[in-house]
């Protein structure tokens, strides 16, 4: 899966900069007016700068779905394996302080929530939100706080004034992050059902 996801945002990358390149080698010496002139300048903007930013932003938000989507699934199996009948989703809190009430309140796994790992997880969903619901503009707001720390950790990503952009490079880094976090997850488990 995520050498599918690697793999995936690498390519649309590498076919976004030969673009960038073909319109820079093919500049034309003089346009014909200055519609094709506009026009060669909008094209390079797409491909310099505006496609580039939305593969970043679109592939954060596919990464947390997917991180959503196997932390919902690891839950309901620790509920299921464990007999236990409240579900992750019956407790308060956002996703991922449901995930972290129900894996060490409720399943009693030993997980250390206080670690880097965590933290930089909580840092990436904040990205994610920052762009799904604020157009990718941090403020000064708690979530705005946890992405500029967690930017000290992560200067691929991108922060210019007060917006993000997730870079390809950075993409690559949360690629990793999250599965060595659903390594490390499993690896809980393991030692806990042994």
């Amino acid at each position: 899966l995520f050498d599918g996801l690697q793999s995936y945002v690498n390519n649309i990358s590498l076919f976004l900069d030969s673009k960038a390149a073909h319109l820079k080698e093919n500049e034309p010496t003089e346009f014909e007016d200055e519609d094709s002139e506009g026009e060669y300048a909008i094209a390079m903007e797409q491909y310099d700068d505006l496609f580039p930013v939305l593969l970043g932003s679109s592939f954060i938000i596919v990464l947390v779905s997917t991180l959503e989507r196997e932390l919902s699934t690891y839950a309901e199996t620790v509920g299921q394996v464990s007999n236990i009948e409240i579900k992750s989703t019956d407790l308060k809190g956002s996703f991922h302080e449901q995930f972290k009430t129900y894996l060490s309140k409720v399943a009693k796994l030993s997980v250390d929530f206080d670690s880097d790992e965590w933290s930089d997880i909580k840092g990436l969903i904040e990205v994610r939100n920052a762009i799904v619901h604020n157009a990718g503009i941090i403020d000064d707001s708690a979530r705005g706080r946890t992405i500029k720390t967690f930017n000290q950790r992560y200067p691929t990503l991108n922060i210019k004034g007060s917006t993000l952009y997730p870079t390809i490079p950075f993409c690559n880094q949360m690629i990793q992050l999250v599965h060595t976090f659903l390594v490390n997850l499993t690896n809980t488990a393991y030692e806990h059902y042994k």
